[in-house]
C-alpha cells in the first residue's frame, strides 16, 4: 500500500539527508591552498610540495640565506648607529653642563644639583655649607703674564679643589676665577676647617709671580626657607669681606638678615 497517511514531502525531506559524496581535490586545488601560505612562509611551501625542481628550491634557499645575512648586517649597523648617537648625545649633555677649561660644573648645573642635595639634607635634618672661592690678584696675573698663565692657574686650582673634596661634594665654576663648593652634611665648624686646609693647599700652586692664594667665604644653610641662590649669595658676600680684610683667608658668614629681623 502507498503511504496515504504520510507527509507528501516525506521523500523530498529524506533526500535532503542523503550523505553527499566527499569532494575530490585535484592538484590545482592543492596548489591554491598552498598559495594561501605564501604571505606567511613565502613561496617555500609551493616549492616544497608543488611541481618544483631542485633548481628552484636551491634558488629560493640561496635567496633566503642572502636575505637573512643582509638583515643581520643591517641590524648590527643600526645598533651601532644608535649606540654612537647615544654616546654623542651624552657627550653633548656633559659639554652643556661643564666648563670646557676646568671640567667643573657650570653655574646653572651647579645650582640645580645643589638644590637637590640641599633638599635631601633637609629631609635628613643634616647641615650643609657653601664655600665661595676667588683667586687673588687674578687680573694682574692675566695682565702681566698673559691668559695662558691664567688658564694654567685655573686648571691647577680646579685639580686642587677635586683633591680636597669628597666624592659627593659639588664643585662649580661660577664665573671667571670664582668657584663654589657645596659640602652636604657638614657643619659650619667643619666647613671652616675644610676651608683652611683648602686655602693652604692652594699655596702649592705656583704662578709666574709666586704662589696662588684664594679668598674664601663660608655660609651655612639655614634649615628652613633659604634658597640655593641666597646661600650662594651669602657665601659670596663673606668672600668679599675676606678680600677687603687682606685676601688669602677664609671668612664665615653671619646669620641671614631675615633671621636676625625675625628674632628681634
Amino acid at each position: 500500500r502507498g503511504p496515504s497517511n504520510e507527509d507528501p514531502n516525506h521523500y523530498h525531506c529524506s533526500l535532503n539527508h542523503v550523505p553527499r559524496r566527499a569532494k575530490k581535490y585535484d592538484g590545482l586545488d592543492i596548489r591554491r591552498g598552498l598559495s594561501k601560505c605564501h604571505s606567511i612562509l613565502g613561496p617555500f611551501p609551493i616549492l616544497l610540495f608543488g611541481d618544483s625542481n631542485d633548481a628552484e628550491i636551491l634558488q629560493y634557499v640561496t635567496y633566503m640565506a642572502i636575505a637573512v645575512s643582509l638583515a643581520s648586517v643591517l641590524q648590527a649597523f643600526m645598533s651601532r648607529t644608535l649606540f654612537e648617537q647615544f654616546r654623542l648625545e651624552q657627550r653633548l649633555r656633559v659639554q652643556a653642563s661643564t666648563d670646557g677649561l676646568t671640567g667643573l660644573l657650570l653655574r646653572n648645573r651647579f645650582l640645580e644639583l645643589a638644590q637637590r642635595a640641599l633638599a635631601d639634607m633637609r629631609v635628613q635634618r643634616k647641615p650643609s655649607c657653601m664655600l665661595y672661592l676667588d683667586a687673588d690678584r687674578f687680573k694682574q696675573l692675566n695682565d702681566d703674564h698673559g691668559h695662558a698663565a691664567g688658564d694654567a692657574a685655573l686648571t691647577a686650582l680646579a685639580s686642587c679643589l677635586r683633591a680636597q673634596t669628597r666624592e659627593f661634594d659639588l664643585i662649580g665654576r661660577i664665573g671667571g676665577e670664582e668657584f663654589a663648593l657645596l659640602l652636604p652634611g657638614v657643619s659650619l665648624q667643619h666647613a671652616q676647617d675644610r676651608a683652611e686646609k683648602l686655602r693652604l693647599a692652594t699655596h702649592q700652586i705656583l704662578r709666574p709671580d709666586g704662589p696662588l692664594t684664594v679668598s674664601i667665604g663660608i655660609a651655612e644653610c639655614q634649615p628652613h626657607g633659604e634658597t640655593t641662590e641666597h646661600l650662594l649669595a651669602r657665601a659670596d658676600k663673606a668672600m668679599r669681606q675676606a678680600k677687603r680684610t687682606g685676601r688669602d683667608r677664609a671668612v664665615a658668614s653671619g646669620r641671614p638678615d631675615w633671621l636676625q629681623d625675625g628674632s628681634s
